[in-house]
């Protein structure tokens, strides 16, 4: 019985040791929790310190699980509404939701033709497409890249240029000598980097475009109008609506129907340029032109294969669907009649200004118009470069 009263003994008293055992534990699990729930907080607090900078912060990526290797690590140059929630967000139309940075490039090497789209004055924008192009070639699978900004006349130059490989001792003072890029027109600041980058890259650097002169040609040339303009009435009217609202309605009806046939002209030869192409291969152009609706993928061999990325300041709305889709008030036009093309003069325009004014107006049109088809594939969101009013550096185009 004594051997049975110390052994019960010996038990109570292991089990007071082992409640006092768990409730130390239970105290440094506790105090462990705090310290690291303050390390935590503070660690917040710093990065959101570091968040409000506005020269030092990055992107914002969607996702926490995209490696840092992945992310870009640009600062924004541009300097309105950085703090608006869409900045740095990647919105997927198909998907209804954001993407991060490599899904985004998992999902584009899936398909032949990448159509890159911009507003031509937002130098953030050149430096997400030269993040974009670098992670590209790095995969393998982009082996040539199209630029809006060069047109046939570099053809022969760029065929040199391909032909040899472009050293880091090039400058860029000499590659703009060697391209005979123009002093009026594109930004040399805005695309030399980019180009260079290309040829550095190894890729297969070709001009889009047809020269200013072949547009202005076509553009006095009514019996090319007929010929050329969009077949798709709801691709005229989308077209019409563009060009009248960011040419701020001072065309006549005849002016917008000649632009709608230069620009279906420019569109259709920048689809042939990319119908000719092989391998997997990219546009860098003006947002107005990588639409769905009525752009270049109109005139695609298999659209299927192809997918666009709009890269778009930030406007008014928080929600990314309101950039695919937007009503505004527009005029109806009148019927196209022949007589309306006669003695319509062509008129110089500087294409930042017109690059700059087209993203800044309409994404889409009202399902009353007629036209639903989204025009983006994705939307990488920017801050805003500048309040510009272009309306106001814009004057009517007179009729002779």
């Amino acid at each position: 019985m004594n051997n049975k009263r110390f052994l019960q003994g010996h038990h109570w008293a292991l089990q007071k040791r082992k409640v006092r055992l768990i409730g130390l534990d239970s105290f440094r699990q506790r105090v462990r929790s705090a310290f690291l729930s303050l390390i935590a907080a503070l660690l917040v607090m710093y990065l959101t310190a570091c968040a409000l900078a506005p020269k030092e912060s990055s992107p914002v990526v969607p996702s926490s699980e995209v490696p840092s290797s992945e992310m870009p690590s640009f600062a924004w140059q541009s300097t309105l509404q950085t703090d608006r929630p869409l900045v740095g967000k990647i919105w997927w139309q198909k998907e209804g939701r954001f993407v991060s940075p490599s899904e985004l490039l998992a999902e584009l090497v899936q398909h032949e033709v990448v159509l890159l789209g911009e507003k031509h004055d937002n130098p953030d924008h050149h430096s997400i497409e030269a993040w974009l192009i670098q992670r590209l070639a790095e995969s393998g699978e982009l082996k040539s890249i199209y630029f809006e900004m060069l047109d046939m006349k570099q053809q022969a130059v760029l065929t040199e240029l391909n032909a040899r490989p472009v050293t880091p001792e090039l400058s860029l003072v000499e590659l703009k000598a060697q391209l005979k890029w123009p002093d009026k027109g594109w930004s040399w600041e805005d695309y030399g980097a980019l180009i260079k980058q290309s040829f550095a890259l190894e890729l297969n650097v070709k001009p889009a475009n047809v020269s200013r002169e072949v547009v202005a040609g076509f553009y006095k040339d009514p019996q090319w109008v007929e010929n050329l303009a969009p077949k798709g009435e709801a691709i005229t009217l989308g077209l019409y609506h563009q060009i009248d609202v960011s040419h701020c309605l001072m065309l006549t009806e005849a002016q917008v129907y000649r632009m709608i046939a230069a620009q279906a002209f420019r569109d259709k030869n920048m689809a042939d340029q990319l119908n000719s192409g092989h391998h997997s291969r990219l546009l860098v152009a003006g947002n107005f032109h990588i639409r769905r609706d009525f752009g270049v993928p109109n005139y695609a061999a298999n659209s299927s294969e192809w997918v666009n990325i709009a890269l778009m300041e930030v406007a008014d709305s928080d929600d990314p669907g309101d950039y695919n889709l937007r009503s505004h008030k527009l005029r109806s036009p009148k019927p196209l009649a022949p007589k309306l093309l006669e003695n319509q003069p062509f008129e110089s325009v500087s294409p930042e200004v017109l690059g700059a004014g087209r993203d800044q107006v309409i994404h889409g049109l009202d399902p009353e118009a007629g036209l639903v088809l989204k025009p983006f594939d994705f939307i990488w969101f920017t801050p805003r470069w500048t309040d510009r009013d272009y309306c106001k550096d814009m004057q009517p185009i007179k009729s002779k």
